[in-house]
Formats: structure tokens, C-alpha cells, sequence
């Protein structure tokens, strides 16, 4: 098979148009009948829980600025759960859901020690194969796996109380609980610790705060933070 470029970006802001997006995406696997109804219905579901529910994280994949797969997913009481992971069929085979599915962990780690989800029947070996168990939870079989620690940068969808025991640099935390103020990129180290954070605000202006303990090891933090707040959504 062939190699195909893609990107993969987390989504901060919830909009119409990306839950129609995502919509499209998720109905490209069903049967024709009632598509138009269950489409709106759909798009409608994405953007309500975006607006409703807790730590709500989203990354999509693009090629040529198409969005052509994405995953969703919240914090469920002390987990994360992933609600959908869809690739548009023709571009299935290709990585997209495994560097979805590494965004959405490496995220949810910060804050989460689980991910859990519930799989189509066709993708069961896909997440057997990236180390998720079953578990059993009202009589139905839920994959849940232990998160390994992420590190480097990493997108914040929001701000919480876990983040603040890491934040290992000066920032005005009124900033960060201002769902306003997105995107919001973490830089974290080894031993777990926050040492650089970058937000972008409603106006356009970058605020970047960096660990200087290590002068050389500050500078990199600002370069990786900058590149990553330029490109996202």
C-alpha cells in the first residue's frame, strides 16, 4: 500500500461546521436509509456533548485541509472514554486511527490513568493489538487499557486541578480556566512536571511561559511550543 500525507491536529474550539465533519466521517460507515435525518441528528449529538461534557478532547486528521478521520472522547468519572474513532473508508489501512488513538492517550494521560471505550465488532483486534483488555460493565464488554506517562508537548483541553499539581512554571491560572483562551499546549517533562505551557488568546496574542532553570532546554521549549500553537485549529 501505498504511503499517503496526512496531519493529524487536536480541535479546541467546538463549532458547527467540525461536528458536521465529523458527522460525515462517522456516516460514511452506515447504510443509506435515513441519512439525512440521522446526519443532522448526529452533528447536533457531537456539538451538545462538546458543550456538556467533561474534559471533552478531539484530534482529527487532514489531507489537503479535509478532515478525513477523527476521534472524540470525554472524561468519564476517573476515565477517559473514547466515544468515536472513525476513518473515512478509503483512507482506512493507512495509520490514521493508531496516531488518533496515540494523540487521544498521550492527552488523556496527563489527567486519566485509564482510557476506555467500547469497540465496533470489526475493530476488536485493532485495539487488542494496541494493548486494550476487556472488562465487563453492565453486562456489556468494555476495552479499557493502563495509559503510560506521556511527555514532550502535549494539547490541554481544558484546565483542572490534576494539571495544577504539575504546572512547574509561573502562569496566570485564570488564563488557563478560560475556555476562551485556545489552544492551550503543555511541555511536560519526565518526572511528569509541566515545565513550559503556550495558549494563544481570543485577540491573537501568544503567551508562552518556560521552566529557565536549564537555559539551553528553556529555548527548545519555546521553539517546540511556538511550532505547534502556529499550526493548530
Amino acid at each position: 500500500m501505498n504511503k499517503i500525507n496526512y496531519e493529524i491536529k487536536p480541535i479546541f474550539t467546538p463549532s458547527a461546521n467540525i461536528c458536521r465533519d465529523f458527522a460525515r466521517i462517522h456516516m460514511s460507515h452506515l447504510s443509506s436509509a435515513g441519512k439525512d435525518k440521522l446526519y443532522f441528528n448526529l452533528a447536533n449529538a457531537y456539538l451538545n456533548a462538546w458543550n456538556t461534557e467533561t474534559n471533552v478532547f478531539a484530534f482529527a486528521a487532514y489531507i489537503n485541509k479535509e478532515m478525513v478521520g477523527f476521534i472524540t472522547g470525554s472524561l468519564n468519572e476517573q476515565n477517559m472514554f473514547t466515544r468515536s474513532l472513525y476513518i473515512t473508508p478509503q483512507y482506512q489501512g493507512y495509520g490514521m486511527g493508531a496516531g488518533l488513538l496515540d494523540s487521544a492517550e498521550n492527552a488523556a494521560s496527563l489527567i486519566a490513568p485509564n482510557m476506555a471505550l467500547f469497540s465496533l465488532n470489526g475493530a476488536v483486534g485493532f485495539y487488542q493489538n494496541r494493548g486494550y483488555k476487556n472488562t465487563i460493565v453492565l453486562g456489556r464488554v468494555m476495552k479499557i487499557k493502563k495509559l503510560s506517562n506521556a511527555t514532550g508537548v502535549i494539547p490541554v483541553f481544558q484546565w483542572c486541578n490534576k494539571l495544577q499539581s504539575k504546572l512547574n512554571v509561573k502562569f496566570d491560572v485564570n488564563l488557563l480556566k478560560n475556555p476562551e483562551h485556545q489552544p492551550i499546549f503543555v511541555y511536560v517533562n519526565t518526572q511528569q512536571k509541566i515545565d513550559g505551557i503556550a495558549i494563544r488568546t481570543p485577540n491573537g496574542k501568544q503567551k508562552i511561559a518556560v521552566n529557565t532553570r536549564e537555559k539551553n532546554l528553556s529555548q527548545i521549549y519555546v521553539q517546540k511550543l511556538l511550532s505547534v500553537l502556529s499550526l493548530s485549529l
